[in-house]
This record gives structure tokens, sequence and C-alpha cells, in this order.
């Protein structure tokens, strides 16, 4: 039962296992965009960018079995190390949430039917919901971004504390 406890220098094994399989998703979504931005309309970015919108789903819901799970173990989590991370790591989860809300605004909002590997999530529709498209194209790229953004930050910082043994988080996780 070790892996479902933290100890106050290290998660348990089931969030190390979310963050990394998420670490993992966000690697994933990178390469499609990538893919779609400079090699659109190629068999690359065909063959890519289908996955895209499958792992946003994906780490939307990894994102709600994490925060469940935080919740859960709220009281034996390693403390944060500063307020500046504490709320950083809570900036990271609004992005990791908003994100995809906003995909998912766009998607229903258009009409267009949405299938999570045969399980339907929005049903096709003939009438268009303006608003939501409009939300959904005003911010899913422009949030993608400051959340891609605020993980390369929260890489960078990681590795930043790392230098200091007395800050070191590199092996909470």
């Amino acid at each position: 039962m070790r892996s479902f406890s933290n100890s106050q220098t290290r998660y348990d094994g089931v969030s190390r296992f979310l963050h990394w399989l998420m670490t993992i998703g966000f690697g994933v979504m990178l390469v499609t965009i990538l893919a779609r931005r400079f090699a659109d309309e190629t068999p690359l970015s065909d063959a890519l960018w289908p996955w895209h919108r499958v792992t946003g789903f994906t780490l939307f819901l990894l994102w709600w079995i994490r925060v469940l799970w935080v919740w859960r173990m709220r009281d034996e989590a390693p403390a944060a190390i500063s307020a500046l991370a504490l709320w950083g790591h809570r900036l990271l989860y609004v992005f990791m949430v908003a994100v995809p809300c906003m995909a998912l605004f766009r998607q229903y909002g258009s009409g267009r039917a949405f299938n999570y590997f045969g399980i339907p999530i929005t049903q096709a529709s003939e009438h268009k919901v303006e608003w939501m498209v409009a939300l959904g194209n005003n911010w899913h790229g422009n949030l993608g971004i400051v959340l891609f953004l605020a993980i390369f930050a929260h890489i960078f910082l990681a590795f930043w504390h790392k230098r200091n043994p007395a800050t070191d988080v590199m092996g909470r996780m």
C-alpha cells in the first residue's frame, strides 16, 4: 500500500502515475499542434491531427481523476515550497481544464458530433450555437498557448530548484 500514501518528500504512486501520464499526453498534444502549424495538409499532419482531439479529451478526463485524487490526498501531500509554487500549480490546473472546455464549447456549438472511442460526447445537430463557437475559436488556442508556456515554466522551475538541495523538488514526482 506504500504507493497510495504520500510522504513529506514524495507524492504517492497514483499522483506520480497521473502526473507522468498527463506529461506524455501534453507531449502528444504539442506534437499534433506543431505538425498542424508547420506541416498542415501533409501526410504527417493528416496522420497526427486526429489524435489531437482524442488526446485532449483524455487529458480532460485525467484532469478530473487527478483533481479528485488530489482532493482525497490533500492532508497527506508534501507542502509546497512557497506560496508562489502553490498558486502556480493551481493556475496550471485552471488552464488544464479551461483549454478543453473551450474546445468542448466549440464542438457542441458547431453542431458536429464527437465520439470518444465510440462513446458519444456531443451529438450532431443542424443548429449552430454561434456564441459557443466564437468562445471556443477565441479562447481554445490562446489559452492553449498560455498553458504550454506555463508547462514550460513549470519544467524550468523544477530544474531551477534542483540546484539547491533545500528546494529540490524533482524527487517528489
